[in-house]
């Protein structure tokens, strides 16, 4: 068994070595293959190593292999951040950022790598400024600011932000006001917020003067005023403005007069702005009235010889124009019964004192008749009298305004008076114009008259306040140089008959 084990492995032995034998003769040598070119030396440069972080700024790179400039197949690396999270840009040799700091880069070139480089992009300053730090609070000067982000002017893109309670953007590049106060703006342009800047808007005077601090309370001595805001006078473009008793007035032209004495205050306005106010004395003087006289004429139309008193009253009128107002009270019951006496009629007859001729009465108390000459003469005198009773002197002043209102007569009173007492008031409303028959004198006719179908009849007293003129109502106190008001309504209701 040991013989046939090394027989086996002898021959094993054998055949191994043929084969070796034969294997190694049958290759024959070739030439060496030549050895792989050294990657090139690869270098990064750029044309500047700072640039701005505003996204436009940029840097260029140069690759240079081998000594040589490459402008293919190379490849920059942005090495401190991922992809995700650049807001960069590398544009083939190009490099611009709105991340400030420093960036690192180097290039790849055949898979040769080159050495770092570095550029740093600096922050965008970004300025708010304004040409005026103050402006007047007239709504009309304004401010005007300007963005610049370093070098560039924004203006039109920034936005620019008033600093408040709650904060607002303003429309445009500009701000006026009319409310005196400081103001903070800060402006923001792509994510950059400049530092605050303020502007003072300073108030504005508006002042209100007049040329003079006292005037006679006469109604003709007056006071001018003027308005002045910031020098500049607007007194035709404001409105002056007077307050007395808790009311205020509004004056159409800027001067002032009164009949009235006391004190005047005054301010006006601008532009929705207020002035200061004025102190105006209205200084007492005497109330000088002009004297009138009413003349009652207690007339009829069936009276013949009543018409004839109408012209002598107009002859003493034309003596005193303006200051005789004759009232024409048509009779009713009497002798002298007329068709125009209406509801007035009863009143005529308690006022008359005469039964049979036409008369007149002045001012309430002094009659005189007719006469074939002296009419005239014997109302003057009437009127004298009434003069010296009143030692020359008229007492009150009266302004009466009427106004139609459906089937009343609505009517304001104004009085003043020379001393202060309690009155009383009358009034009758008077018309002209009125169409209706009357008898005139006609010594060519039988009866020594003719009836005119058509006649008019002027200063016709048709309704009263009261029954009884001699009372009147109580008026009140008047109190002594001051206006006293009062308004009063007369029924306009009855039988006067217009058109016969």
């Amino acid at each position: 068994m040991k013989r046939s084990k090394h027989g086996i492995i002898f021959l094993l032995s054998i055949l191994s070595a043929v084969c070796i034998s034969s294997c190694t003769n049958s290759i024959e040598p070739g030439p060496k293959p030549p050895p792989p070119p050294p990657n090139p030396t690869v270098k990064i440069s750029a044309n500047k190593t700072a640039i701005k972080a505003n996204g436009t700024d940029s840097v260029v790179f140069t690759i240079v292999a081998d000594d040589e400039e490459v402008a293919s197949d190379f490849f920059i690396i942005h090495q401190n951040e991922t992809e995700a999270q650049r807001t960069d840009t590398i544009r083939g040799n190009m490099f611009l950022t709105k991340d400030k700091g420093a960036h690192t880069f180097y290039a790849v070139y055949k898979e040769a790598i080159s050495d770092t480089i570095s550029i740093d992009a600096t922050a965008i300053v970004l300025l708010l400024t304004t040409d005026k730090e103050t402006i007047k609070a007239n709504g009309k000067e304004f401010a005007q600011f300007t963005v610049m982000a370093d070098d560039s002017d924004v203006t039109s893109l920034a936005v620019i932000t008033l600093v408040g309670a709650q904060d607002s953007i303003l429309d445009e590049s500009t701000f006026a006001t009319k409310d005196p106060s400081t103001y903070t703006f800060y402006a923001t342009y792509d994510g950059i917020k400049s530092d605050e800047v303020s502007v003072e808007a300073i108030a504005i005077s508006y002042l209100l003067s007049a040329d003079k601090q006292s005037i006679k309370a006469d109604g003709l001595d007056k006071a001018v005023f003027s308005v002045l805001v910031d020098g500049e006078n607007v007194t035709t473009q404001s409105t002056l403005f007077l307050k007395k008793d808790k009311t205020e007035t509004a004056i159409d032209k800027p001067v002032f007069s009164t009949d009235e004495y006391g004190t005047c205050t005054f301010y006006a306005i601008y532009d929705g702005k207020k002035t200061n106010d004025v102190t105006l004395n209205a200084e007492y003087v005497d109330l000088q009235f002009v004297m009138q006289y009413m003349v009652m004429d207690f007339t009829s139309t069936i009276c013949p010889n009543c018409v004839r008193m109408e012209p002598d009253i107009q002859t003493v009128q034309n003596g005193i124009p303006g200051r005789l107002h004759r009232l024409a009270l048509h009779m009713g019951g009497k002798f002298c019964d007329s068709g125009l006496d209406g509801i007035l009629g009863p009143i005529a007859n308690n006022l008359s004192s005469d039964d049979y001729f036409p008369s007149v009465k002045v001012d309430l108390k002094y009659v005189e008749y007719l006469s074939q000459t002296t009419t005239p003469s014997r109302i003057s005198r009437a009127i004298d009298n009434a003069t010296r009773d009143r030692n020359w002197v008229s007492e009150t002043g009266i302004a009466i305004e009427s106004r139609v209102n459906g089937s009343n007569i609505d009517f304001t009173v104004k009085v003043k008076s020379i001393k202060t007492d309690n009155y009383r008031f009358f009034a009758f409303i008077v018309e002209d114009g009125i169409v209706y028959s009357q008898q005139i004198p006609d010594l060519t006719a039988e009866n020594g008259f003719v009836t005119v179908k058509n006649y008019i009849h002027n200063d016709v007293a048709t309704y009263s306040l009261t029954n009884d003129p001699l009372q009147g109502v109580d008026f009140g106190q008047v109190v002594k140089g001051k206006e006293t008001v009062k308004n009063y309504t007369v029924s306009a209701e009855g039988n006067i008959k217009r058109i016969v």
